[in-house]
């Protein structure tokens, strides 16, 4: 028979049998909208994360004591560790004077900024222009977007796309940058700006980076004399975080103790290292990440259960009510040849009519949550725990929502070849069955 007739026969029987498709339609949305949310929640919190791992901040480890006696050994000892790309000493590390730049400044911002050591191998991967070099002294490397302000910003008071400088207007000019370590001396430095990093990939940060030779100089300049011999040093991935800190402990560099008050208090709990960085550059609580972690379990389960709901329906749609139809089409003289191909491509196209009705259905229920969240975080609320709540959801909603359209063509093609190959199998078990048919 001519691939047309069988294909006019296939639509006909969709249209004649609309009720009884539902049964395949209904749950399938269900199974696909749920697999489509997952895979966003995935793959969005693998992209966030992915680019935590790029941010030089989290990477860092501090609290390294050392005395002038033994500087050089330890200098060796970190030197040893192939994970560790910088070693700043403290002169290196901060410049404790009040930054604002005039050419980083608009109509929502103060200029004012916080400016971090890197070395060549530190220096973010740009998008335009070019990378440190050691050479170099007073160049700088500002992010894609710069948000320069010295006020706090949280869920009540969030920043717009409009409050951001674009940073590569500024790409080959020279900016500058004022330093006030007191209210009788301050001094510009005039910095050419030499390339432009992804602030996007390095966890959205506003972070301008200079060479650490510069950083040491200008503390110089300053009369920065600190009370303490500290190290800082920075890992080349957060993922070897906790292996360079078992390095150090066993070098007897640094022990656990010896770390930053603030990031021991929060390794409470068996919570590891890159665990607290992550859900510390997230703005989120370890135990929200946890509720996410058993929502997509939850999640995943529900959905198993709804795909075998579907090839079980899939089933009983199949030898039970197709029987007569089945019987009806062999009467009329088609060959069980003929028979499979109207039926699977009758329920390929069924399958192709529930994917498209579950994209648009995930489309509009993705438009419509997004909106609830933002009237959500417009109500004003003196309830503690639900400002709590809100300023969850608020960071939540800052992670970049990545749809897969990978997952959602390979998904799509799974569940086509799936019913394909079980109506194929099904339809085969009830023609070889004559008394199922006269």
């Amino acid at each position: 028979m001519k691939f047309n007739k069988i294909l006019d026969i296939s639509i006909k029987r969709i249209k004649q049998n609309r009720k009884r498709n539902h049964i395949l339609i209904i749950p399938l949305c269900f199974l696909l909208i749920i697999l489509f949310t997952i895979d966003m929640v995935i793959y969005s919190i693998a992209y966030q994360i992915e680019n935590i791992q790029n941010s030089i901040e989290l990477r860092t480890i501090n609290g390294i004591s050392y005395n002038q006696q033994n500087y050089n050994q330890i200098l060796e000892n970190l030197q040893s560790i192939d994970h560790i790309q910088m070693i700043a000493d403290q002169y290196e590390q901060k410049v404790i004077a009040v930054e604002t730049c005039e050419n980083l400044k608009n109509s929502f911002t103060d200029g004012h900024i916080k400016i971090k050591p890197i070395n060549t191998k530190t220096c973010p991967e740009v998008i335009c222009g070019r990378k440190i070099s050691e050479a170099d002294r007073y160049v700088i490397i500002l992010p894609s977007k710069i948000y320069a302000d010295s006020n706090f910003r949280d869920y009540t008071n969030p920043i717009s796309e409009d409050e951001y400088i674009n940073g590569e207007t500024l790409l080959n000019k020279k900016i500058s940058i004022k330093f006030t370590p007191d209210n009788a001396n301050s001094f510009k430095k005039d910095f050419l700006v030499i390339g432009i990093y992804n602030s996007q990939k390095y966890n959205n940060t506003s972070t301008p980076y200079v060479p650490k030779q510069v950083i040491k100089e200008l503390n110089k300049e300053i009369n920065y004399i600190p009370n303490y011999f500290q190290l800082q040093i920075t890992v080349d991935n957060i993922s070897n975080v906790e292996e360079t800190l078992r390095l150090l402990d066993e070098k007897n560099i640094i022990s656990k103790n010896n770390l930053e008050k603030e990031a021991e208090n929060t390794l409470a709990n068996n919570i590891s290292k890159t665990e607290y960085n992550i859900s510390q550059s997230l703005n989120l609580s370890i135990e929200t990440m946890e509720i996410i972690k058993k929502l997509i379990i939850f999640l995943f389960i529900i959905s198993l259960i709804i795909l075998l709901f579907v090839l079980l329906t899939t089933n009983i749609n199949k030898s039970y009510l197709q029987t007569s139809e089945l019987w009806i089409l062999k009467v009329e003289g088609y060959t069980n040849k003929d028979i499979q191909k109207i039926t699977i491509i009758e329920n390929i196209f069924l399958c192709i009519i529930g994917i498209l009705i579950s994209i648009i259905i995930f489309i509009l229920l993705h438009y419509i949550i997004n909106f609830a969240i933002e009237n959500i975080l417009q109500i004003d609320t003196l309830n503690i725990k639900l400002n709590e709540i809100k300023e969850q959801i608020y960071y939540l909603s800052q992670i970049p929502q990545k749809i897969n359209p990978i997952f959602i063509i390979i998904l799509s093609i799974c569940v086509i070849i799936i019913e394909a190959i079980n109506t194929f199998f099904i339809n085969h078990r009830i023609l070889r069955n004559k008394n199922s048919i006269f």
